[in-house]
């Protein structure tokens, strides 16, 4: 990569009793690809699990979608 930059945005956690919990977020993901020259620039949704394990959180899964960027369009008053 010649260049990434990934952005969080919105995010909710959850805890589901003393070991459990999840968060969900907006992304923004932007990057370069040194080799071939790609440019792309995409947003969507992440999941994250945790598990809390030997009292550390640990993330046990992600997820996430995403497609090419597209930015809300203004409304005219």
């Amino acid at each position: 990569m010649e260049y990434l930059k990934l952005d969080f945005n919105d995010i909710e956690v959850n805890f589901e009793g003393k070991n459990f919990a999840w968060a969900i977020a907006d992304t923004r993901v932007k990057g370069k690809v040194k080799k071939s020259g790609y440019e792309f620039n995409k947003s969507g949704y992440q999941t994250f699990l945790f598990r809390k394990i030997d009292g550390v959180w640990k993330v046990v899964h992600t997820h996430s979608s995403s497609r090419d960027y597209r930015p809300a369009k203004k409304q005219a008053h």
